[in-house]
């Protein structure tokens, strides 16, 4: 968190994954202090914190249409990796494939992390997965 006069300027989530990478997530700066640096000053804090712990990487979602988080992911180097799509509501399955995922795969869950085949009987679904390598 960064503060000012004990007013929040802007917070940011970082956890381990028992992969190795680190999870970002929940970067958000207050909206009287957007566009001065907040950002860019928890995120880079974040990467240098998982480089000292030994992190081969870290990831990120970020939904497309958030082009200020979209483009401050790419100043610090991430890449697009996965993307995925929002629904709500109901949908006709019919003609969509079926994506088969072995090993261990990490996804986003509330506040913590889960493993993929974990999520029996739980709607499992995020935007864009970055990496930062």
């Amino acid at each position: 968190m960064i503060a000012e006069e004990e007013v929040a300027l802007g917070f940011m989530k970082s956890e381990p994954v028992p992969d190795g990478s680190v999870w970002f997530s929940a970067l958000r700066v207050h909206p009287l202090h957007r566009r001065k640096g907040v950002g860019e000053a928890l995120t880079s804090f974040a990467i240098e914190l998982a480089r000292k712990n030994n992190s081969m990487y870290v990831r990120l979602i970020i939904e497309p249409t958030n082009s200020a988080s979209m483009n401050l992911a790419s100043k610090f180097g991430f890449h697009r990796m996965e993307e995925y799509r929002f629904f709500s509501g109901t949908f006709d399955s019919a003609g969509l494939e079926r994506v088969d995922f072995s090993g261990d795969v990490y996804i986003n869950l509330g506040w913590s992390f889960a493993k993929l085949s974990d999520c029996r009987g739980r709607v499992c679904a995020n935007s864009l997965e970055m990496q930062h390598s």
